[in-house]
């Protein structure tokens, strides 16, 4: 059972998971090994054991994503030949990739 924060919907049709935040919008496809039902306040997860902790996850992920956020960090690590990075906006350039 997953609890809903303040702030975000969550529906199901047809398979579809749809949760809605502030941070945007995201949708996943259930399949056939589950079945998830929305009551009031809460997400109710049924279907094959082994599937079901994978599927809780991916919603609570959903729902994180969606009222949180997520932030990526990029490490670069290089060895005996060095490179260049450029970031230009979201974009970033590798440069003197291979020598």
């Amino acid at each position: 059972m997953i609890t809903i924060p303040q702030g975000v919907s969550v529906s199901v049709s047809n398979g579809i998971i749809s949760v809605k935040g502030p941070k945007g919008k995201t949708e996943r496809q259930v399949g056939d090994f589950a079945q998830v039902t929305v009551n009031g306040e809460t997400i109710d997860v049924k279907g094959e054991k082994a599937f079901l902790n994978t599927m809780e996850s991916l919603i609570a992920n959903m729902i994180k994503g969606v009222s949180v956020g997520y932030q990526k960090e990029l490490k670069l690590i290089y060895a005996h030949f060095p490179i260049t990075l450029e970031v230009k906006g979201k974009d970033v350039a590798i440069k003197n990739f291979l020598g």
